[in-house]
């Protein structure tokens, strides 16, 4: 017999995928009996017999269970007879509600456009607007430090999907390749800058961590575990701006993208400042509320959005 059973829980602590697994019966009744003892004495041996089961202890006493229909009699090792009723039919399957997903429009480019000029490039329609509906806060609402707002799109153009953020902050923090990992709670060091998140649905859940470089217009990305992600598929440019910066990233897929495709995909603009140790919120495209604390770069596919290429 092969049969279904719950998978682990993921790094997301969501349902894990059911494993398949193979039940074998081996020679004799073919009865499973399990027992569980909330005493100090556990019970040191369990015999079935027909419809009746021995629960038996170390100093020889025994409790003996029968089992006739739906009714279950218990005989204690004193002696007292016990009589249970009200088994309940057994309860039908619980259904994952469907998960429904919101559709970003995702323009089809001929060119890559540099980042200082990809808002000239991507339709009006295609951008968000990133603000306090989209956060997700650590201590403090949004904006308690200042303005913090993105407006963000997703396009494609060959084969590349592309990732564009334009920043509105105040104080730019930016941590270095070379900074002491501040080893906090077992969250990977560059989730504590400034930067974005990045995540697409490509042979797999793929994620990207995406950090500006302070001494250049490159970017350093790793790719963001346990998703697929390869971190060499990824690359991109930032620039400052009078208001805060820009930043576009671009993602290898493999494959051309036409008109139709639909890829799930999300976005997340990290907030740091000099002053914490921790970053002190995130914008998400998939939707704000709740808190940043030990999330760390973990966003669950089940949460993205669909960005539909036109």
């Amino acid at each position: 017999l092969v049969t279904e059973a719950p998978g682990p829980p993921t790094v997301w602590m969501a349902d894990g995928s059911p494993l398949p697994f193979l039940v074998r019966r081996a020679s004799g009744s073919g009865v499973w009996t399990q027992c569980w003892s909330f005493e100090s004495d556990s019970p040191a041996n369990l015999v079935t017999n027909g419809s009746e089961t021995s629960v038996e202890f170390a100093d020889g006493s025994h409790d003996l269970i029968g089992f006739e229909d739906r009714r279950c009699s218990v005989t204690d090792r004193a002696g007292k007879r016990h009589r249970l009723t009200g088994a309940q039919p057994t309860p039908p399957p619980i259904s994952k509600p469907k998960v429904r997903h919101s559709v970003l429009p995702c323009p089809l480019l001929k060119h890559l456009p540099p980042v200082t000029d990809w808002e000239s490039e991507v339709p009006r329609h295609a951008t968000v607007e990133l603000g306090a509906a989209q956060y997700r806060r650590s201590e403090y609402e949004c904006g308690a430090r200042g303005n913090f707002s993105a407006k963000v799109a997703v396009f494609a153009c060959g084969d590349l999907l592309c990732f564009a953020v334009n920043v509105v902050k105040s104080e730019l923090c930016v941590r270095r390749a070379e900074d002491p990992d501040p080893n906090l709670d077992n969250e990977v060091p560059d989730i504590h800058s400034d930067g974005v998140q990045i995540y697409a649905d490509i042979d797999g859940w793929s994620g990207f961590l995406v950090v500006p470089d302070p001494d250049s217009d490159g970017v350093r990305v790793a790719g963001i575990q346990p998703t697929v992600s390869e971190p060499a598929a990824a690359d991109g440019a930032w620039a400052r701006t009078a208001r805060g910066y820009r930043l576009l990233v671009h993602v290898a897929t493999g494959r051309s993208l036409r008109k139709g495709d639909r890829i799930l995909v999300n976005l997340i603009v990290n907030e740091m400042y000099s002053s914490r140790q921790r970053r002190a919120g995130q914008l998400a495209l998939s939707g704000g509320g709740g808190w940043v604390y030990l999330r760390g770069d973990r966003e669950h596919p089940a949460h993205a959005v669909i960005a539909e290429v036109m």
